[in-house]
């Protein structure tokens, strides 16, 4: 059978293709991710979906997915959205740490010699305090 091909980009909620929002589990994650959709022109019912030229899955609209797959989906967005904010809480406790300071309060010393001390100690030249 030889199926029409369109690209698509993959949303949070599926994949919309001529006004429908498609849904299938392997889908999960890859917002943002490009598409190819094999579909027969008149048949709303399923589209095949192929990513890098290999086949991913058989992909149904959200609107015939039923009480307890619905419960399913939602429940899998809560818990990835519980994953993420604690990702996001523990990547904000890292940055929030304080680091000690490489050097210890004093007198300035400046890194560049007097003109006319002859030193021989050039101006790209770091010099320890120590």
């Amino acid at each position: 059978m030889l199926l029409a091909r369109t690209t698509h980009v993959v949303q949070k909620d599926g994949v919309h293709h001529n006004g429908d929002t498609y849904f299938a589990d392997e889908l999960w994650g890859m917002a943002g991710e490009e598409v190819e959709v094999a579909h027969m022109p008149h048949d709303r019912r399923w589209i095949e979906v192929f990513h890098e030229g290999r086949w991913l899955a058989t992909a149904r609209p959200s609107v015939e997915l039923d009480a307890a797959e619905r419960a399913r989906v939602l429940e899998r967005r809560r818990e990835d959205e519980k994953e993420l904010k604690a990702w996001a809480r523990r990547a904000r406790r890292r940055a929030n740490v304080r680091v000690a300071p490489i050097t210890a309060p004093g007198e300035i010393e400046p890194l560049d010699p007097p003109a006319d001390s002859g030193s021989r100690i050039g101006r790209a030249t770091l010099r320890l305090l120590g």
